[in-house]
């Protein structure tokens, strides 16, 4: 079923995150955000459950800085998979096409400000968000 009110993205983080970038996997095609590109990546934690989280990957226009958000996951912990990611007819407005359990196809929306609190929300390598993003 496709729900395209489906819930905001929530940061939840059930486990202590990895370092970033450590075993990231695809994800969203990159869009132009912010002096820069924005794309989202998904990682898989060790464990005897599948978990994944996601982490929106900023890099600047001339690819020599990069930041990373905090983890975060769309409705619960488990298997879920973000393919897509779009901006919204509002501005500041932005889609995120993703999958549940291998088998429910689901539509999020997060504003800007969202996304921008995932990355000042993150570990201390991205001290530089105030001027990377701006």
């Amino acid at each position: 079923a496709l729900d395209l009110q489906g819930p905001p993205g929530v940061p939840i983080l059930p486990v202590q995150p990895p370092q970033a970038g450590v075993a990231s996997r695809g994800g969203s095609q990159w869009l132009p955000w912010r002096n820069g590109f924005l794309s989202v990546v998904h990682q898989v934690l060790p464990g005897d459950q599948r978990l994944y989280i996601h982490r929106f990957i900023w890099v600047s226009l001339d690819f020599q800085r990069s930041l990373v958000s905090y983890p975060f996951v769309f409705q619960a912990a488990g298997v879920e998979y973000c393919c897509g990611l779009a901006k919204g007819f509002a501005p500041g407005q932005f889609w995120l096409s993703y999958g549940r359990d291998d088998r429910e196809a689901w539509v999020a929306e997060m504003s800007e400000q969202e996304i921008f609190q995932l990355f000042q929300n993150a570990p201390s390598e991205n001290s530089s968000i105030e001027r990377g993003l701006e």
